[in-house]
């Protein structure tokens, strides 16, 4: 476990900066294929042409078919998060709704 201690005008300054943030939600098609995956942490990475290599959030069901669809083409429907900072930095999550094979 970590901790970190904070005096009141830097406590100040991190809630106005989460005050801040610009968070936003869509989903998206990715077609890719699976590179790798962790069933105990429950992810997945999908290496996409334009983007390289993504990781997102996956529950059990998705990660109990990382053997059959290893490095092999998919297509996932995922749910992007991104915030945005005030200072224009981003930061993108994403979480794997759907997963298939690719089918072409």
């Amino acid at each position: 476990m970590r901790a970190s201690r904070l005096g009141s005008r830097n406590a100040q300054r991190c809630r106005d900066a989460l005050r801040a943030a610009q968070p936003e939600e869509h989903s998206e098609r990715l077609a890719g294929r699976l590179v790798g995956g962790s069933m105990l942490r429950g992810t997945v990475e999908i290496e996409t042409a334009d983007r390289g290599v993504i990781t997102a959030r996956v529950d059990h069901e998705v990660t109990s078919l990382l053997s059959a669809y290893a490095n092999r083409r998919i297509t996932a429907e995922v749910l992007v998060s991104t915030v945005r900072s005030p200072h224009g930095r981003e930061h993108h999550s994403y979480v794997v709704l759907d997963l298939a094979l690719h089918t072409s």
